[in-house]
């Protein structure tokens, strides 16, 4: 089974989310090269704007009842006032980049009551590093450069996958990863080593297994909450 074919049975296994289509943009390297890179800084912009414009809207606006609105709250870090239906966020800790979402929402009986955070948006340093290893290696501008740096890669990658992913966020840098390898091989027209399609099938692996089952699902909720 090729490579590619991999990455898009991981991809369609978790067709309901499609990471690249809706939350990644196309980094255009020097040597025609392409990288998909999450964008998580503009949507956290675009969040903090809409938080903004919540905190205005609860001043201007005196619900009736209380439970129109779900109250400050400490879980993992500060939450403020959200009004029903609307989601906040706060940046992710520091051993991550990006931010977390939590939505607050309404049951049939008009109570409120807050989601559970969602760390979709949240990727550790090391999988961020990788992302930026990636873009270096693109930028040298010679195939074989390229590919050998991407087998690099893969072997960092299965190191990391080796260990309990800490954010839901870092299956999907490691999805983006793996599709970006994958490119680079066939169009640098480098052909893997038997240790490289090895590493490849075992992240696959281990990014699929039961321990992760949680987080797939966080991932889930990521059009609901942007």
């Amino acid at each position: 089974m090729s490579l590619a074919r991999l990455v898009c049975l991981v991809l369609a296994s978790k067709s309901s989310w499609r990471p690249c289509a809706e939350h990644s943009c196309v980094v255009h390297i020097e040597s025609g090269y392409t990288a998909h890179h999450t964008h998580s800084t503009r949507a956290f912009e675009i969040l903090e704007e809409k938080n903004q414009d919540l905190g205005n809207s609860i001043e201007e606006y005196h619900p009736s009842e209380p439970h129109e609105v779900c109250a400050e709250e400490n879980y993992w870090v500060d939450w403020s006032r959200t009004l029903a239906g609307q989601s906040t966020v706060s940046r992710c800790p520091t051993n991550a980049t990006g931010f977390i979402a939590r939505r607050c929402l309404m049951d049939e009986s008009g109570n409120t009551a807050w989601e559970d955070p969602s760390f979709a948006y949240c990727i550790s340093n090391e999988y961020r590093k990788l992302q930026v290893d990636i873009l270096e290696h693109l930028s040298k501008g010679h195939r074989i450069l390229a590919g050998e740096g991407m087998s690099r890669v893969t072997t960092d990658l299965l190191d990391l996958s080796l260990k309990r992913q800490v954010y839901s966020g870092d299956l999907l840098a490691s999805v983006e990863i793996l599709s970006n390898i994958t490119q680079t091989f066939i169009r640098a027209s480098y052909n893997p080593s038997s240790e490289d399609i090895q590493n490849f099938v075992q992240i696959v692996s281990n990014l699929l297994s039961e321990e992760n089952k949680e987080k797939w699902v966080d991932l889930q909720k990521v059009r609901v909450l942007v």
